[in-house]
């Protein structure tokens, strides 16, 4: 299959957007044409082919940011990975390996990046936890959990205030009412 040029690309599409849009408006289909009073209605290959270029550059934009984003999770899994080495030994290390090969080898470095998150936090729980990405969350966590989810680190529960944290007195007469 061979690849269109922009100016085959702006001529097909002004095409079946002039096409498109004399099905739209049948009655006006006669005046849709070149040199009829609705001409100017019509788009030209000029203009589509400014579109396209437009749609390929930022489209050229997003590809960049998807490979810089897939470069640093890899960066950040190759860092986590390094952690762990440190701290197990060759053999184990070596499983690990194995074990990602075998699971997510032909995944987005993301995975990488996550799998290693996953073994810092097993086998270096105080680098996970001083890395955590939800550090400052941990009070609202300890709300509902007594760990951490994302590294595991104990939580002392929330002192209790007498403020009505997030209910308003509506919803606080509401659950006294449903439940008293």
């Amino acid at each position: 299959m061979t690849k269109l040029t922009d100016d085959q690309l702006a001529k097909r599409a002004a095409t079946k957007r002039n096409n498109r849009l004399r099905a739209s408006m049948p009655l006006f289909s006669s005046l849709l044409n070149e040199g009829g009073d609705m001409a100017d209605w019509l788009t030209t290959p000029v203009v589509q082919k400014e579109r396209i270029q437009r749609q390929h550059a930022r489209f050229a934009e997003i590809w960049a940011g998807w490979e810089e984003s897939d470069r640093l999770f890899k960066v950040r899994g190759d860092e986590r990975r390094a952690e762990v080495a440190k701290r197990v030994d060759v053999e184990t290390l070596s499983e690990l390996d194995a074990h990602y090969e075998k699971l997510f080898a032909h995944h987005d470095p993301c995975y990488w990046a996550d799998y290693w998150w996953g073994k810092l936090v097993k086998y270096a729980p105080d680098i996970a936890q001083a890395q955590c990405p939800n550090g400052r969350m941990h009070s609202e966590f300890s709300r509902w959990h007594d760990r951490c989810p994302t590294c595991d680190r104990p939580l002392e529960p929330a002192p209790a205030t007498g403020q009505m944290d997030r209910l308003g007195v509506r919803q606080l007469m509401f659950q006294e009412a449903v439940i008293g």
